[in-house]
């Protein structure tokens, strides 16, 4: 027997009814070949060279979803009734993207500092190489480093950035003099690998 989503776990989200389905027909198809079949992910990175954030995302409220009135509510029937069109297009504007990541290319930094100053969230900081080994734990693995690339008394700094904060505005991106900061897009496909069908 298979089974997934609500019927198995109770009420969850869509996306774990989907996986679930997922899981199910691959099980099923391996059962019928009588070989096991096996995901195989590979993940990509596109740049993403004109990224912006809706100009209003950070004003638009959260709205309830629209449900069936509790004197409806019987046997199977589903208690959300989801959003209309407008309503849908307007929650979709509040999304983070958190698919679209900022990606820095150390070579071309030369830490001036510009993204730090543009972020409206805070979430980036140019800090000592004393204060990242602190934080790291390996003060002393890390001087070493700095000091067989640029000598022995190097001052040295690095960039930190804290993921939770960040929203992808992209403002960083655009602020910086060097072309130092990109917004990409991480991407993932699927591909199935069948096994040998036993004697």
């Amino acid at each position: 027997m298979y089974a997934g989503g609500d019927v198995v776990y109770g009420p969850r989200i869509l996306i774990e009814a989907v996986r679930d389905g997922q899981h199910s027909a691959r099980a099923i198809d391996g059962y019928i070949q009588g070989r096991e079949v096996v995901s195989i992910t590979h993940g990509y990175f596109t740049v993403l060279p004109d990224h912006k954030m809706p100009v209003d995302w950070m004003e638009l409220p959260r709205e309830i979803v629209p449900t069936r009135p509790l004197d409806r509510r019987i046997g199977i029937a589903e208690v959300e009734t989801g959003y209309d069109e407008e309503q849908a297009l307007r929650q979709a504007k509040r999304c983070l993207q958190c698919g679209v990541n900022t990606v820095f290319d150390a070579e071309k930094c030369i830490l001036c500092g510009a993204c730090v100053d543009v972020c409206p969230w805070n979430c980036l900081k140019i800090v000592s190489l004393a204060e990242l080994a602190a934080l790291d734990g390996q003060a002393d693995d890390l001087t070493l480093a700095v000091e067989r690339q640029f000598g022995d008394g190097a001052p040295g700094a690095a960039m930190i950035k804290d993921e939770e904060l960040c929203t992808r505005c992209a403002l960083c991106t655009q602020r910086c003099p060097v072309g130092a900061i990109t917004m990409e897009h991480f991407t993932f496909e699927e591909t199935l690998q069948y096994g040998n069908k036993p004697d």
